[in-house]
């Protein structure tokens, strides 16, 4: 099942390693007389490792402590608390630092997502109070041909969108280095699968040179793509796609709006739905989708017009089209860094951001950018819907989904104020002041995890400029409602987020599997 909804519906984490040599030597007690005291110094009261790239490690920096005491100093523990807490590991332990002596505090970084990353280091110790170090760093774009440039801005010309996120691929004809066209603002969708074009975009030169697809009898093959609030409809052709520095030759993808078979839409495609089969339409000049499966339909599509056509240029009937005749999964056609994708995206302020620039890192532990970050968790997914569990408000949501394609959080909540039928954000909620609150993912192999958001009246506190907004949330529409909750874009906001496609192995989970 595709999930989408465009237009006006649809931090860093700090990877440390603490390692504590016990050192010490000679002793050496109080004057005679005195009260012996320990006490403690550190050579640094702050650690910065400046800009590191996502997915590696920076060298280890060292905070030595010192007894500057009459007493042997005991350290009972060192923490790392903050936005990284999560992402360290404490390797040994100090217990006893004699008098003069000195013992050693080796910390890296390791961040996984993009922008400004900062956490303490807390010692406890014998000599009172515990002695703090402030951590930062920050997280860059991971850098390689296994990478694309993602923005979240306006959209194309003409179109006024709300958190998507978008990549430029580049569509050529079947094996043409030259005869080649790089289409920018195509949605990067983790809710879907398989490339989508719009008519109009490409110029006629590339357009012409693609090789449509026919079926028994010569007819073209077509499709229907339902997402939750509209429907695109075109003809399937054969094109080369490169994304960042890498090419999947002989590639479906479907070119949406062709105006050959605009009149044609079966009743149980449109449905009672919105076309979306023009850029204004769309928001977006194409669609890349990278969820988690192969095809975007599987191998049990419906035959009753909603999925796969066969048309000819006065009639359609539905079609069973085999997996192999099906739009694909473009990462999956790479010759390497074909197993998922991973999402890189920077923090945005309460008050949104005029736009936001990130990463989608092709393949996943296949180079030394894309290896699962230390501190990830893996959650295994419903093997044919690619779902998991979210609970959420006394609700078990088992229709559950991170997608990049929505444009906020979508859930079902009574409690919540909806925006105004007038209002430009009528399709989302409008609280009279921020609600704090979470919902609880749970992964088929058993991994829980809470996660914290805010809803807010994005007419209260979006500028008029944002185009990247953290706290944008509205009720869902469409089927299964009461079954999901749509964790969209926000979500993946100062996060990076492993999408394993089906049959891939990331750490010891078979996919479809996310991590984050």
């Amino acid at each position: 099942m595709i999930t989408r909804h465009t237009g006006v519906l649809r931090a860093a984490s700090l990877a440390l390693l603490v390692t504590l040599a016990d050192c010490g030597g000679g002793g050496g007690g109080g004057l005679a007389g005195s009260n012996p005291m320990p006490g403690i110094s550190v050579s640094s009261m702050s650690l910065s490792f400046g800009d590191q790239l996502t997915g590696t490690t920076a060298a280890q920096q060292t905070v030595t402590v010192t007894n500057t005491g009459t007493a042997s100093l005991t350290i009972s523990g060192v923490t790392i608390t903050g936005s990284s807490a999560s992402a360290f590991a404490d390797s040994t332990q100090c217990s006893t630092v004699t008098v003069g002596n000195t013992c050693s505090i080796g910390v890296t970084f390791t961040p996984v997502a993009l922008g400004a990353a900062s956490a303490t280091l807390s010692i406890a110790s014998s000599a009172g109070s515990p002695t703090t170090v402030a951590l930062s760093g920050s997280g860059s774009p991971a850098a390689g041909s296994n990478t694309l440039a993602t923005i979240v801005d306006g959209g194309p010309p003409n179109t006024s969108v709300i958190n998507i996120l978008y990549a430029t691929v580049t569509v050529c004809a079947p094996g043409s280095t030259t005869t080649c066209y790089p289409v920018d603002h195509v949605q990067v969708d983790t809710g879907s699968v398989g490339f989508r074009v719009l008519t109009g975009v490409l110029p006629n030169s590339v357009a012409s040179a693609l090789t449509p697809v026919t079926v028994a009898g010569g007819n073209a093959l077509v499709e229907c793509t339902q997402f939750v609030d509209g429907y695109s409809w075109g003809p399937i052709d054969v094109a080369d796609l490169t994304m960042g520095g890498e090419t999947a030759p002989g590639v479906r993808i479907q070119i949406i709006g062709d105006p050959t078979y605009a009149n044609l839409v079966p009743a149980a495609c449109s449905n009672m739905l919105s076309a979306e089969n023009s850029v204004m339409q769309f928001g977006a000049n194409g669609i890349i989708g990278v969820g988690n499966f192969l095809q975007d339909c599987g191998p049990d599509c419906y035959t009753d017009g909603s999925a796969y056509n066969s048309c000819s240029t006065t009639a359609c009937t539905g079609y069973a089209a085999t997996t192999d005749e099906q739009v694909p999964n473009p990462v999956g056609k790479l010759a390497s860094d074909n197993n998922g994708v991973v999402i890189q995206l920077p923090p945005v302020p309460e008050a949104g951001a005029a736009t936001l620039s990130g990463t989608l890192v092709l393949g996943i532990g296949t180079q030394s950018n894309n290896g699962l970050a230390a501190g990830a968790t893996v959650y295994e997914l419903e093997p044919n819907s690619g779902t998991f569990v979210t609970v959420f408000g006394g609700q078990t949501l088992s229709l559950s989904v991170a997608d990049t394609g929505s444009n906020g959080y979508f859930f079902p909540n009574s409690s919540i104020t909806p925006c105004g039928k007038t209002d430009p954000f009528y399709t989302f909620y409008c609280p009279a002041s921020p609600v704090e609150t979470s919902g609880t993912i749970q992964g088929y192999n058993g991994t829980v995890t809470p996660v914290k958001f805010t809803v807010t009246d994005p007419d209260a506190t979006l500028m008029l400029t944002a185009t990247a907004a953290p706290d944008l949330a509205g009720p869902l529409i469409g089927a299964e409602t009461m079954e999901t909750f749509d964790w969209g874009l926000p979500f993946f906001f100062g996060r990076t987020v492993y999408f394993a496609f089906q049959n891939s192995t990331v750490g010891t989970i078979t996919g479809p599997s996310i991590a984050f």
